[in-house]
C-alpha cells in the first residue's frame, strides 16, 4: 500500500497545520473514491496525535507507537468496519461505552469508522447524538466512498475533506518502486485510479495472464482475424466470468486501439509500441471505439460477458 501522504499531500499539510495551531476538529468526514488513501491518512492522523516524535512533517512513522497503529495494535485507536453489510447500532453503542473508560496510554482517543455510508439508520442516529456533544480529546474520522449516502445531519457535524483521485503517474511510480515491471506498471496505472486495486493486480498471476490474453485478442481484432471469435471461447471466457475484469478487458482493447490510431499519424504520446502497429488497410478505429462502447452498454445491461465479447469480435471482423 502506498504511503498515504504521497497520495494526498495537500490534505496532510492541511491537517498538520491545524495540529500545530491546535485547531483540529473533533470530527472529520473523508470522502472520495476507493484507493485514494482515506484509511491511510486516517491512520497518519492518529499517529500525529500519539507519536512522541512529531516533527515539521508529522509523525516519525518509525517508532513503536506509529508501528502499532499501522498494525491495529494500539488501544486508543479504534477502527470500526462494517459488520457484514453495514455498521450496526450495537457497534456504535460499544464505541460510546468505550469512551467512558480512561485512555489506556494517553489522554486522547481516535475512532475511525470505515464505510460510514453503510450505517443503519439507528446506528447513524446513535452516532449523531454523540457528535452533537463532542467530548474533549476524542476524535472521529468518518470514511466513505459515497458522501451522498451519509446523513446530512452527520455531515453538518463534521469537517468535510474531499480526497482527489490518484494520478496514473503516482500509481505507476509506486508500482515500479515495488519492482513491478515498468511495462505492466504502465498498463495498470492507466486501467485504475485505485492504488490498492493496482497493487493487487500487480501481484496477481491471474491478472498478468488475463492482461497478456487481452493484448493478444486486441491484436487479432486489429488484424480482422476471424479466430478472434474462437479465442473468446477458448481463452478469455474463464477470465471474463468476473464482470469487473470484463470491463477492464474492454479498457485494455481501447488503450491498444488508441495507440494504434495515434501511431498511424506519428503522434508522439503513444503509451505503448506494439508489434502489429502501423496502418491497417480498411481498418476504422472510430468504428472500433463505437463497438467497444456498445459492448460496455451490453455489459451494463447484464448481457453475458462472453456474448458481449463474441459480438464485438463479429462486429470487428465485418469491418
Amino acid at each position: 500500500m502506498m504511503i498515504a501522504y504521497d497520495k494526498q499531500p495537500h490534505i496532510r499539510q492541511r491537517l498538520l497545520q491545524a495540529y500545530h495551531k491546535d485547531k483540529l476538529a473533533h470530527a472529520y468526514l473523508f470522502y472520495g473514491k476507493s484507493g485514494v488513501g482515506k484509511l491511510e491518512v486516517a491512520k497518519w492522523f492518529a499517529k500525529l496525535l500519539f507519536c512522541k516524535q512529531v516533527g515539521e512533517t508529522g509523525a516519525c512513522v518509525t517508532c513503536s507507537v506509529c508501528k502499532r497503529i499501522d498494525l491495529g495494535d494500539f488501544p486508543d485507536v479504534d477502527i470500526i468496519q462494517p459488520d457484514g453489510a453495514s455498521i450496526k447500532v450495537e457497534q456504535v453503542r460499544q464505541l460510546k461505552e468505550s469512551t467512558h473508560y480512561s485512555s489506556l496510554e494517553n489522554k486522547r482517543k481516535v475512532y475511525i469508522l470505515n464505510h460510514v455510508d453503510t450505517m443503519s439508520i439507528s446506528a447513524a442516529n446513535s452516532l449523531l447524538k454523540f457528535l452533537e456533544e463532542p467530548e474533549q480529546d476524542i476524535y472521529f474520522l468518518l470514511l466513505t466512498e459515497h458522501k451522498d449516502k451519509v446523513l446530512q445531519t452527520i455531515q453538518s457535524r463534521c469537517q468535510l475533506i474531499p480526497f482527489v483521485s490518484i494520478s496514473s503517474t503516482i500509481i505507476e511510480k509506486d508500482l515500479i518502486d515495488r519492482s513491478v515491471p515498468s511495462h505492466l506498471a504502465k498498463w495498470i496505472s492507466l486501467l485504475t485510479q485505485d492504488s490498492q486495486q493496482a497493487l493487487e493486480w500487480a501481484e496477481s498471476d491471474t491478472f498478468f495472464e488475463f492482461h497478456q490474453a487481452m493484448l493478444h485478442w486486441a491484436k487479432l481484432l486489429y488484424e480482422n482475424d476471424v479466430t478472434s471469435f474462437v479465442y473468446v471461447q477458448t481463452t478469455l471466457a474463464p477470465f471474463i466470468q468476473d464482470k469487473a475484469l470484463a470491463f477492464v478487458g474492454l479498457d485494455i482493447v481501447s488503450l491498444y486501439m488508441r495507440d494504434v490510431m495515434l501511431s498511424a499519424f506519428d503522434v508522439s504520446n503513444v503509451h505503448f509500441k506494439h508489434k502489429s502497429m502501423g496502418h491497417q488497410e480498411g481498418f476504422s478505429t472510430k468504428d472500433m471505439f463505437l463497438f467497444i462502447a456498445k459492448a460496455k452498454e451490453r455489459l451494463y445491461a447484464n448481457v453475458s460477458a462472453q456474448v458481449c465479447y463474441e459480438t464485438l469480435s463479429i462486429d470487428i471482423v465485418r469491418l
